[in-house]
């Protein structure tokens, strides 16, 4: 039993992370984030106060990078270079643009990117991968689609560890990725089995049963994300860690998947033309396969507010309360007990008294106040950033210093934005790759003459534009959230220089933000009736009282008849 190479390359990898201190910090990070702070630390005494610092300041970075609209915009605009028909191709890469959407939903990226940020802010990066799953119904009949999976950095061993890129524009620039799994020893057995009698050649592993027994479980937790991922299930549920190796050949990219010293899944062509991996740093690290991650930094300040607060409690648990002293000589026991008299030999007055302590020095107070906001200024997460005074500010006050605060976060977004881009040119690969038969696609687009969102089947076979290239770029939409304030203090503005009515600004308003909005509008469409009835009646009344007598007696008893009797219009 052999080890095989590529678990040799995989060894090698776990030698770089160990060098960079990889592994502790990945740990020592998602425990500190989930607030284990005390975890293995004799306190001395200390209250085991967690002030998680780190998590608010973790939390808001990710909220602020998500918090831009990214779109995904294919173009034809190499077309003329091919000799090809500009319109149609411009209607195809309008047609992936509107499938990206879908995709975009099907595959939750929303969450997925949400939990990669989370990711890059503990670890120092967020990688995502790709995958064909044979098992998903695309309807009609059709079965594959896309799968994506997100990979701890631990488990990420590029060739080239100094370049933290997969791919760049034009395809593939690292010699060869490798991927880390854990897998149930049951299943791995069972896709051994699977190719072992595969009655195509170029996928036959040709393993015997004695070689697919060498699959067995191991003890390579160490190696994998947080502490809750060194705890494995046993007895049945055994595990073993499966190694997929990537690289690129005659100008596509090939994979094989092994364990420790079985080939599970010998050499085969996966047709892609780049990497099916993306990542992204959250801070880089020069001529480095990984990022910074912003936890680590923000710990050690952590630690040093924890211990503080853990020392302010402890003082005032043992000197907050007044001390007694009395005589001994004519009190044999003092009793705090509210019920109980305290007797007393001889006289009374100078038997007992209180010794009151001196308060918290303000010194220590202030070194406290000045560690959390140090921290957080650091960090750009003020109190402007997190929205803690902003009640106090108008709403262009509110929009200005929080887009200042964002400043630190821009290159973040941009590294962000661009992680986007590479999903969006892997899955054009897999579009124009694995879509290789006709298939009806689902796309959400506006109907003209509704203007509603509506779901249009569209047939598409991608194999037809494999020859061309298309391009891509991410569109960054406003903020929701400086989006809601900005249009709430247009609104204002509006109404303010009565330019609109107050039925409008409610009508424009954001639901929820105004209760029962729809109960007022009501109440202000009332008033509004009643105010144009009131203008009609006089109006009414200032004809008629231009009319002779004889009219004015003849209109009165027609709208008499025509009111059911009695007066038909107030004052008349």
């Amino acid at each position: 039993m052999e080890n095989t190479k590529d678990w040799e390359l995989y060894q090698q990898g776990i030698e770089y992370k160990n060098k960079i201190n990889l592994f502790r910090n990945v740990d020592r990070n998602e425990r500190f984030y989930a607030g284990h702070h005390w975890d293995g630390v004799d306190t001395g005494g200390l209250p085991q106060v967690r002030l998680n610092v780190t998590k608010r300041i973790v939390n808001w970075k990710v909220a602020q990078v998500m918090s831009d609209m990214l779109s995904m915009q294919f173009s034809a605009d190499n077309a003329a270079n091919y000799g090809a028909d500009m319109e149609t191709l411009e209607q195809v890469a309008e047609l992936l643009t509107d499938y990206s959407k879908t995709t975009w939903e099907r595959l939750k990226q929303d969450s997925l990117n949400e939990q990669a940020l989370l990711d890059a802010t503990l670890t120092g990066d967020g990688i995502s991968y790709f995958y064909w799953d044979d098992t998903i119904d695309a309807g009609g009949g059709v079965k594959g689609d896309i799968a994506e999976e997100l990979i701890d950095n631990v488990c990420y061993f590029p060739g080239n560890t100094a370049d933290p890129r997969p791919n760049d524009k034009n395809g593939p620039i690292q010699p060869h990725i490798i991927l880390a799994f854990r897998k149930l020893v049951s299943d791995v057995k069972k896709e051994a089995e699977y190719y072992s009698k595969h009655k195509d050649r170029t996928l036959n592993n040709g393993l015997t049963k004695e070689e697919i027994d060498w699959i067995v479980s191991d003890s390579e937790t160490q190696y994998r994300a947080g502490d809750r991922a060194k705890d494995e299930a046993t007895n049945e549920q055994n595990y073993c860690t499966v190694v997929l190796k990537m690289w690129a050949q005659d100008g596509t990219i090939w994979a094989r998947k092994s364990t420790q010293s079985v080939i599970i899944r010998k050499d085969y062509d996966t047709g892609l033309h780049r990497y099916p991996v993306a990542t992204f740093q959250w801070t880089p690290r020069k001529n480095s396969c990984h990022g910074e991650a912003e936890a680590t930094e923000l710990i050690p300040n952590n630690i040093a507010i924890n211990k503080l607060m853990a020392t302010m409690i402890l003082w005032t648990m043992l000197n907050a309360y007044p001390k007694v002293i009395y005589d001994h000589t004519r009190i044999d026991q003092w009793s705090n007990d509210i019920t109980k008299a305290i007797p007393v030999e001889g006289e009374i007055s100078g038997t007992a008294q209180y010794l009151q302590p001196q308060g918290l020095p303000a010194s220590v107070q202030n070194l406290f106040d000045m560690l959390v906001q140090t921290t957080k200024d650091m960090a750009g997460a003020n109190e402007t950033a997190l929205g803690d005074d902003s009640i106090t500010k108008t709403a262009s006050g509110i929009v200005a210093l929080q887009k200042a605060s964002e400043l630190p976060l821009s290159s973040n977004k941009r590294r962000f934005s661009q992680w986007i881009e590479d999903i969006g040119l892997i899955w054009l690969d897999f579009w124009l790759t694995k879509y290789s038969v006709g298939r009806i696609l689902m796309i959400e687009r506006t109907n003209p003459d509704t203007k509603q969102d509506e779901t249009v089947p569209v047939m598409f076979d991608g194999s037809q534009y494999s020859q061309y290239t298309f391009g891509l770029k991410i569109d960054v939409g406003a903020s929701t959230q400086w989006s809601e304030i900005a249009s709430i203090q247009t609104l204002d503005g509006l109404l303010e220089k009565q330019l609109i009515t107050f039925k409008q600004y409610l009508e424009r308003q954001y639901n929820g933000l105004i209760p029962k909005k729809q109960e007022l509008i009501d109440e202000v469409e009332e008033q509004e009736h009643q105010v144009e009835l009131q203008k009609q009646v006089e109006a009414m009344q200032a004809v008629l009282s231009k009319l002779s007598p004889e009219l004015q007696s003849a209109v009165q008893n027609e709208l008499q008849m025509i009111g059911g009797g009695g007066n038909a219009m107030p004052g008349m």
